[in-house]
């Protein structure tokens, strides 16, 4: 498989990264703490034929900008999505959001609904948002004191052997470390930041969008209680769970998650 080469937008207070295939309705994949364009290879060959299938690097990852304050919020990145629906002339999308990015689909549905076609959450997070100042404070400042102590080759493979299932081989443990836990150290602590201060909960109040939500069997990152809390959090919301995989079924079980994107989107159009 192959991936489309970055292109670039100066979107104003921040330029955007992105990659690109296909044409037809837009399919845009956000990722989540660990990401970029580029992890979303298995699903840009896969859906180019009928979609325009779009993954950008998110503020502060992989080419794409900062933002200049080190306390983003989600209501930020909902705002660069924004800007970068307006740039590439996109009306409406089916979304698809994993981890942190199903956080910020759920809140760009809830600020743009009108550009929103349906919705599918793999493996998204609650976010910190319910705890309170100082369990976040501090939350911050564990994650911090762990980038610190490792190098940020160590600090990609710890996440990545985290986020795979028990067992993954060393082969996609180093997929995962270099594609989807590369990280750029400001950006990755404003996301994280902005993660401490989000609920997911109150994204997802009166979205009436037909919703997905896929779990992965042996997720350690996004428990079984917390995900399914979510789906029910959303009326009509179809639940699936992959078998076999942990946190990123992008990198562990592509052709299911696709099966899974496809028959959805069958089913609600």
């Amino acid at each position: 498989m192959t991936i489309p080469e970055q292109q670039y937008l100066d979107l104003g207070p921040i330029t955007i990264a992105f990659r690109e295939k296909g044409t037809g309705t837009p399919l845009v994949f956000i990722h989540g703490m660990g990401g970029n364009s580029a992890a979303w290879e298995g699903q840009y060959s896969a859906f180019a034929d009928r979609y325009r299938v779009i993954g950008w690097d998110g503020p502060g990852y992989g080419a794409s900008g900062e933002f200049t304050d080190d306390r983003p919020v989600i209501a930020d990145y909902v705002d660069v999505l924004a800007r970068l629906f307006d740039a590439l002339g996109i009306e409406a999308a089916h979304l698809v959001g994993h981890s942190l990015g199903g956080i910020i689909v759920s809140a760009f549905t809830r600020l743009h609904g009108k550009r929103v076609l349906d919705l599918a959450l793999i493996q998204a997070v609650t976010g910190y948002g319910r705890e309170n100042t100082a369990r976040r404070a501090n939350r911050n400042l564990e994650r911090k004191a762990e980038l610190d102590g490792l190098s940020a080759d160590a600090f990609a493979r710890h996440r990545a052997e985290r986020a795979l299932a028990p067992g993954a081989s060393a082969a996609l443990i180093e997929q995962a470390a270099t594609v989807s836990y590369a990280i750029r150290k400001r950006g990755y602590l404003q996301a994280w930041h902005a993660l401490t201060a989000a609920d997911i909960f109150a994204e997802l109040k009166g979205i009436d969008k037909s919703t997905l939500f896929i779990a992965g069997e042996h997720d350690r990152i996004a428990g079984d209680d917390d995900c399914r809390a979510i789906a029910e959090a959303i009326s009509g919301a179809r639940y699936r769970v992959v078998a076999g995989v942990g946190h990123v079924p992008h990198f562990e079980a592509p052709d299911v998650l696709n099966r899974l994107l496809d028959e959805f989107h069958l089913a609600v159009n």
